[in-house]
């Protein structure tokens, strides 16, 4: 049974669609009476669990000296200040990650850095140190947080929320509303929904009284769809054509291992459209839009085809290019993506 309230702050209205299940588990969120200690080691034993000192350890030895002093006390605190900030009045816990049961409910991974553009967070250029870019990522979501509060007092806002399976929620809304844009992230990796059901379930959701309506997918998981043997042969190819550094006769003589440590850098550099537009064709995206009368946008209009890409109409197809030794760093040692990332924005055929 859906339970269906309404809560109104002025401008803004937000209506939840919720079962009573969802109510249940969120009161009983509210009610947590887990104290600090407890909650700290709950989240000492994931994000400090001896037995991934080596994951951590390998993303230590990528950063500079002070990056690593911040991004070990994040680690010990979880407490998002610039480095050495007074912390004592910090002492409630978030009540929506830990559990009685379950304890700390994220995977050790999760880390606040990954979720936000890298190269806006290190133009921060107050309150902290060069190097600390958990207090200058600190600065910056405090910006955008006043910047959305102060839209949320400036427009009417509505917020309607759902606890239920997307493509169930596509039925019951068919007909009822319509978008001017959808972004379901990564529901369109066969891992999850598929390209063929995203397209055929949200197609119907679109505006079609804007020519502009758009339904953007995104996939993350695509290339393990590749054959192993063309991953193999797009690695060597990229050490062998890229650079010199690439060519020493002990690297290709451990070239499986030494493919590994630098996936991130070969995704990143290399251009592998025509294997991804292959992987497109195998799933049937082309005729399952062309069926639902959708049409894949040559030229993007909201975001990126790949990470760290132009907008520029000539530039969407580029591979990343890197300026200099930082933005490496930064895109490699510090972030956190597999570049494998490919968005792709659906149309209506008019």
């Amino acid at each position: 049974m859906r339970e269906e309230h309404a809560f109104e702050f002025d401008k803004l209205k937000i209506r939840t669609h919720f079962s009573s299940k969802t109510w249940k588990c969120l009161a009983e969120m509210l009610v947590n009476r887990i104290d600090v200690q407890t909650g700290v080691v709950m989240r000492n034993a994931i994000m400090l669990n001896p037995s991934r000192i080596d994951y951590r350890h390998r993303y230590l030895q990528r950063l500079a000296p002070g990056e690593r002093i911040c991004f070990d006390n994040f680690r010990h605190h979880g407490i998002l200040l610039p480095y050495g900030a007074l912390n004592a009045n910090h002492n409630t816990q978030n009540k929506f990650i830990i559990d009685p049961t379950y304890g700390w409910v994220m995977a050790d991974s999760a880390d606040p850095l990954s979720a936000w553009d890298i190269f806006k967070v290190v133009q921060v250029k107050y309150g902290t140190a060069d190097e600390d870019f958990y207090g200058k990522l600190f600065f910056y979501l405090r910006e955008q947080f006043e910047m959305f509060i102060d839209r949320l007092q400036k427009f009417t806002i509505n917020f309607d929320l759902y606890d239920e399976d997307a493509l169930k929620l596509s039925e019951k809304l068919k007909g009822k509303q319509f978008f001017d844009r959808i972004y379901v992230n990564n529901l369109s990796d066969e891992t999850y929904v598929g390209i063929k059901s995203t397209l055929t379930k949200f197609r119907p959701l679109l505006n079609a009284d804007n020519p502009y309506a758009t339904l953007i997918t995104l996939f993350m998981n695509w290339l393990p769809s590749v054959p192993q043997s063309d991953q193999e042969k797009v690695m060597k190819n990229i050490i062998l054509n890229n650079s010199d550094k690439y060519k020493s006769n002990n690297m290709m003589a451990n070239i499986t291992n030494f493919a590994t440590e630098i996936s991130n850098e070969i995704n990143a550099l290399y251009d592998h459209d025509q294997e991804f537009e292959k992987y497109m064709e195998t799933k049937g995206a082309n005729k399952t839009a062309k069926k639902v009368g959708l049409r894949r946008r040559t030229v993007h209009r909201i975001v990126p085809k790949r990470l760290g890409i132009s907008m520029n109409k000539d530039e969407q197809n580029n591979v990343l290019s890197l300026e200099n030794e930082r933005d490496r760093h930064l895109w490699f040692d510090v972030g956190m993506h597999t570049f494998l990332e490919h968005y792709v924005e659906w149309e209506i055929v008019a």
